[in-house]
């Protein structure tokens, strides 16, 4: 009996290793420029943005993580798993809480190895987002992250991203209830805008 053969057809099915973190091809072009002298880190880097942006945050932390793998000076990789694990508006505490098993340097250390003023201030906002000991209420967390991406769209106004961030940290306070009583939902969520200027 020939072994070899069904061995080899078994791993084809299998598909890749769960170790492998592949470059979509599908997913856009948005590119969010970070200091890393790797160009294959920057692009899973990018698809760990545009990944976050879809809501695939499983897949996002498994591309930034890849990032950091290929770059392990680069901060902003680092971030990005960071901000990946952290709640969002589809889910909220329990998600947050998994971050602080994450590898890799504290924020503080991040925030000195930035080597960009931009990379600073977004590792710097980020650490507001978690506590070593996360409480069971976050709302104390979540408004002190969202004043502090605030703080970073007001330094830089031009940085898309950031107002994005902003944007959605401001969501997080408010999961799901983005009305005041006296009005349905769904208008007072499309009319609201967010101004940081």
């Amino acid at each position: 009996m020939h072994l070899q053969p069904l061995f080899v057809m078994l791993a084809a099915l299998a598909g890749p290793s769960r170790d492998t973190v592949p470059l979509y091809t599908d997913l856009g072009d948005h590119h969010v420029p970070i200091t890393t002298s790797i160009p294959l880190a920057q692009r899973y880097f990018d698809q760990g943005m545009r990944l976050v942006y879809g809501f695939n945050h499983g897949e996002a932390i498994r591309s930034f993580d890849h990032a950091a793998r290929l770059d392990p000076n680069c901060a902003m990789c680092y971030w990005g798993v960071a901000y990946a694990y952290g709640p969002h508006v589809n889910a909220g505490n329990g998600f947050g809480r998994r971050c602080c098993g994450i590898r890799g340097p504290a924020p503080g250390a991040l925030a000195c190895a930035a080597r960009e003023p931009r990379e600073r201030a977004y590792i710097a906002a980020l650490a507001h987002r978690y506590a070593s000991n996360p409480p069971a209420d976050r709302a104390a967390l979540d408004s002190a992250y969202a004043a502090a991406m605030g703080e970073v769209v007001k330094r830089y106004p031009e940085d898309w991203d950031a107002a994005t961030l902003y944007a959605e940290a401001l969501m997080d306070k408010r999961p799901w209830n983005y009305s005041p009583p006296s009005r349905p939902r769904h208008q007072s969520f499309f009319r609201t805008r967010v101004s940081a200027r």
